[in-house]
């Protein structure tokens, strides 16, 4: 069993963009937004931010990166922790254009 400690790292949720997205912080409310089902970025996008659309949800992290390149989708959320892989694995396709409250904390151990 262990016993943990406070949090030594706190998740934050990151923006992922197409590249040529004007997506910014006004107006994430407006775009069609991609997150995955029962996550943090879930209960954020739809209890905080509460975009005009419905957030879609999609099973994997790959259909929703699908979904961004074929613009069925305008922006997904995620923890900057996969979020920034992501972006580098893709490249020039897309873009982080920010982060948003919603992460998770990352328990420690003794």
């Amino acid at each position: 069993m262990a016993d943990f400690t406070d949090p030594y790292l706190n998740v934050k949720s990151g923006v992922l963009v197409r590249f040529d997205s004007t997506l910014d912080a006004t107006t994430i409310k407006d775009a069609r937004i991609g997150i995955l089902p029962g996550s943090v970025q879930d209960r954020f996008v739809n209890e905080q931010l509460k975009p005009v659309q419905r957030a879609r949800q999609y099973q994997s992290i790959n259909d929703m990166i699908t979904a961004l390149r074929a613009r069925q989708i305008d922006a997904v959320i995620l923890d900057t922790t996969l979020v920034m892989p992501n972006a580098r694995q893709i490249g020039d396709a897309v873009k982080v254009v920010g982060q948003c409250p919603g992460g998770r904390p990352v328990p420690g151990r003794r």
